[in-house]
């Protein structure tokens, strides 16, 4: 990372690495070639080429112990900092090879538990970030898509491929951009179906849906309309209602009446 930082990737990057026109920065580098008639623009760049070249040789160095600076070509050589990671990636790359090849394998056992989806997505962000530490590089596109083959199956999460059949004919195998993308709309998905689940829950607690109590609230209005009405209009549409108990025209009963 720190070599990244300081823009000295392409010094230890295989010269056999295929060209990036669109990442410059991780393309292989070369000092440049000077002859009996170089300009002082070009004296100038082998100068700065061959300055980030010396700090990037110390960053492989600093911290190395004594036996592995015994491998390393003799100081004074007219080596570059290539040189020596290729050294150092000969001799004790492997193992961080063969810890990328077991760590991929066991990221393909994983599986999303129910309601676990931010645990999972946390998973295979940090498993990404230590594959790329290990040099074991899988392009961000096998990724995505084998992420969204252990959500659980449901169609909003099978959204989240429905969307990648154009993308991935844009997308190069360096681009970890689809990848991020589709970590943060599965995170986004989630967090919408715990926000349905709270809602829901939170209605159940109330003992009342909310189809039910517009209902009632309805059938309140009707019958508070129904008690501003004036008696006779009330008679008269009791009256005439079929099966009345009240005689046609006749009003209520006396003994009713009289109450």
């Amino acid at each position: 990372m720190m070599i990244r930082h300081l823009g000295g990737f392409g010094h230890i990057a295989s010269l056999s690495n295929p060209i990036l026109p669109h990442r410059p920065d991780l393309n292989p580098s070369a000092p440049p070639i000077l002859t009996a008639v170089s300009t002082p623009f070009e004296l100038d760049a082998h100068s700065k080429w061959w300055e980030l070249d010396n700090v990037i040789q110390h960053v492989l160095v600093a911290r190395l112990g004594s036996s592995p600076r015994m491998l390393l070509p003799e100081e004074g050589a007219d080596h570059m900092a290539r040189d020596i990671y290729d050294v150092l990636q000969a001799n004790f790359g492997a193992n961080r090879r063969s810890e990328g090849t077991n760590l991929f394998l066991e990221l393909l056992s994983v599986r999303c538990q129910p309601h676990r989806v931010r645990d999972y997505v946390t998973t295979w962000q940090n498993a990404a970030t230590k594959l790329r530490n290990c040099r074991f590089l899988i392009p961000g596109y096998v990724l995505a898509l084998l992420f969204i083959k252990h959500l659980p199956d449901s169609l909003a999460f099978g959204s989240l491929c429905s969307g990648l059949g154009q993308r991935l004919e844009n997308v190069t195998e360096t681009d970890m951009e689809i990848f991020k993308e589709v970590l943060h709309n599965a995170l986004e998905l989630e967090a919408q179906f715990r926000s349905i689940a709270s809602s829901s829950q939170s209605r159940l607690l109330s003992g009342v849906p909310p189809a039910r109590h517009q209902n009632q609230n309805d059938r309140s209005h009707r019958q508070g309309q129904g008690a501003h009405l004036a008696p006779a209009a009330v008679s008269s549409s009791v009256s005439d209602a079929p099966g009345s108990a009240w005689p046609s025209g006749g009003g209520p009963p006396a003994v009713l009446s009289d109450r």
